[in-house]
């Protein structure tokens, strides 16, 4: 069993400025854990040119660390900025530490993800075997694509939690998850399932206050439940206390789509891809 080497480079302390990086390879042994948590941050996180990656961080204003773990093979970055109640996405951007980080190709991620305040977060999950993935977030500004299929069936429960903010989710059935919580509270979520659904896929879609987007691939059977509203106008027919799709090509694989809010306008979008 191969180990994830890492290499910490132009480490300083991070009260002094502000700058820390590591490269990242993998042997035989594909598996990066990747536990991300503290108070305030924005985070990069796209695929490299190669199977050697590079995490580089800007403290700015804030503080932090990242460390790794070699038996355990788990980089963990831990940041924070000045206390503040301002939670906007803006005034953490300008001065809570960032992150980018250019992934291994092809490597096997473990994201576990747990900030309070995400100023922006833009997740790119590309040429990536994902297995496992939770993201909790209380204020932020947060994209998540999935521009190719997943190299996994995730069976554990995926979590996308965001209390307050903006939630943009490209190519959501890439992932190739069974089931899929996304928990918001307040703000803008537009979740996008993109051009097929490759197993049968729960999603669970609780949202609060604002407004909400659903995007779903012509063709599929969807199954929505949870909702007392009528969704007759976005080509659905009710049979009992579920919704089905009026028109399908097929029964498998299936969506259940357990709809839950939200309180303000709701869009479900039939699209051709």
């Amino acid at each position: 069993m191969h180990v994830l080497v890492l290499w910490l480079m132009t480490f300083q302390e991070v009260t002094k400025p502000k700058q820390q990086s590591a490269t990242i390879t993998y042997g035989e042994d594909r598996e990066i854990k990747l536990l991300v948590q503290g108070r305030s941050g924005n985070l990069v996180l796209r695929p490299a040119e190669s199977t050697e990656g590079l995490a580089e961080v800007v403290f700015q204003q804030g503080s932090g660390y990242v460390s790794y773990d070699r038996q355990e093979q788990l980089l963990t970055w831990v940041s924070h900025k000045k206390r503040s109640l301002n939670h906007t996405s803006r005034a953490v951007e300008r001065l809570a530490p960032t992150m980018k980080m250019d992934l291994p190709r092809h490597c096997e991620l473990d994201l576990d993800l747990n900030l309070t305040d995400l100023g922006y977060g833009s997740l790119r999950f590309e040429d990536l075997d994902v297995k496992k993935m939770r993201f909790d977030v209380n204020y932020g500004d947060v994209d998540l694509t999935f521009p190719t299929e997943n190299k996994s069936i995730i069976r554990d429960q995926v979590l996308i939690h965001l209390m307050i903010g903006d939630l943009e989710i490209n190519q959501l059935g890439h992932l190739k998850a069974a089931d899929i919580y996304i928990n918001t509270g307040i703000g803008e979520v537009n979740v996008d399932l993109g051009p097929k659904i490759w197993i049968d896929t729960k999603l669970k879609f609780d949202h609060d206050i604002g407004s909400a987007e659903i995007t779903l691939p012509e063709g599929t059977y969807v199954v929505v439940t949870g909702t007392s509203r009528n969704l007759e106008k976005y080509g659905f027919v009710q049979d009992g206390k579920v919704w089905k799709s009026k028109s399908h090509t097929s029964e498998f694989p299936m969506l259940t789509l357990d709809l839950h809010g939200p309180v303000g306008d709701l869009e479900i979008i039939w699209k051709t891809y």
